[in-house]
């Protein structure tokens, strides 16, 4: 109760400009689309097996996309939904015709470069001509919390929310443009028994990302302006 009239009282309190400034900046940041597969492993047996090959539901065509936005310098968050097609031999009794499975993720991550850290690779600056090689690569590795919701054509956990957590590596194949991404997700079903409920289920994924490039951001420029305006005086 406490957040939500904290939150009220920012969107009716707040200098209009201010919000303009904060909107303005979101929009004005780098925008990181995806695209690419899942490998589900949802056995029904909480976590137990992970590592079962027969557990796992993979689809030939990509069945992943997602956009990612910064939110301040490397924490940045990611909306992404996935589909897999079940099958009835890993399911038995608990599946249903046409064996749809759907997800929807909000997660947040934090990118700490590891191979060649320098800013504009990442997405934070003007790209440099020249270089070659490991010069124009770069890799990013992230741990990642969110929240998800799933939805599976079966006869139990059909529908469950979920706590995800995990980490993934992205290879910058074009400096701050395309890159590989490599991820795993363990989703805790938040239903009893919390931990050894069957809606958990473990979600890696192969994905290709591709950064927009943000526009100028022209509030921050014209705030640093005025504060080296003021050290001047």
């Amino acid at each position: 109760m406490v957040k939500a009239m904290c939150l009220l009282a920012f969107v009716f309190y707040c200098p209009y400009k201010t919000k303009a400034q904060l909107l303005g900046d979101f929009f004005s940041a780098s925008t990181t689309l995806s695209i690419g597969w899942n490998f589900i492993d949802d056995n029904a047996q909480a976590f137990d097996q992970v590592l079962k090959k027969e557990s796992y539901l993979i689809n030939p065509f990509p069945t992943r996309i997602g956009i990612m936005k910064p939110i301040q310098g490397k924490l940045k968050f990611t909306i992404s939904s996935g589909y897999a097609k079940m099958k009835p031999e890993y399911y038995g009794a608990r599946f249903i015709s046409p064996g749809h499975f759907f997800f929807v993720d909000l997660n947040f991550r934090y990118q700490i470069n590891i191979l060649n850290s320098r800013k504009n690779r990442m997405g934070y600056g003007a790209n440099k001509r020249g270089g070659g090689g490991l010069d124009r690569m770069a890799i990013t590795l992230f741990p990642i919390l969110g929240i998800g919701y799933s939805y599976r054509k079966q006869t139990i956990y059909d529908k469950s929310s979920t706590l995800n957590f995990g980490f993934g590596l992205t290879f910058w194949l074009i400096q701050n443009k395309l890159g590989l991404t490599f991820q795993t997700l363990g989703k805790i079903g938040l239903q009893s028994p919390l931990l050894h409920a069957g809606s958990n289920y473990i979600n890696h994924s192969i994905y290709w990302s591709y950064v927009i490039k943000g526009k100028t951001n022209y509030s921050r420029m014209k705030r640093t302006k005025v504060i080296r305006s003021r050290l001047r005086l």
